[in-house]
């Protein structure tokens, strides 16, 4: 595994990172549930980064370039001992690096219940999302 911080295999937390549009489309009735980005769709499986993750994550997808992000984004943590068992598989991609990705959610989350908290960024005038330090891990 190619990286700098600590293996995410230890983390405590997964977040899940939307753009203005996709929070906006969360459902809001806790008997609603709710099948992921379009991307998470495509793929099978919730995508997510853990704290130290982050950072890279939106260097990587949440571009200012990218027209469908914004100046907005809008993360979503999930606790991971909240997450069904065998839900949860740590894949490395191409880089070496390995991610938490959520299986089954085509069965669907419930926003209401299955997101612990939830925060909003905004850009800096460098074009960045800076995080809060207190993110847990």
């Amino acid at each position: 595994m190619a990286c700098s911080y600590p293996d995410p295999r230890g983390a405590t937390v997964l977040y899940k990172i939307l753009t203005s549009a996709e929070a906006e489309a969360l459902p809001t009735s806790p008997s609603t549930v709710w099948h992921g980005s379009s991307l998470d769709i495509k793929d099978g499986f919730l995508h997510a980064s853990t704290v130290h993750q982050l950072p890279i994550t939106l260097q990587r997808f949440f571009t200012p370039e990218n027209p469908e992000v914004g100046d907005t984004v809008h993360i979503y943590a999930m606790q991971i001992d909240q997450i069904p068992e065998g839900k949860l598989r740590w894949d490395e991609i191409k880089s070496g690096e390995v991610f938490g990705h959520v299986y089954g959610v085509s069965i669907g989350i419930n926003p209401a219940t299955d997101f612990s908290f939830h925060r909003t960024y905004h850009r800096n005038s460098q074009g960045l999302f800076e995080l809060d330090a207190d993110l847990p891990f």
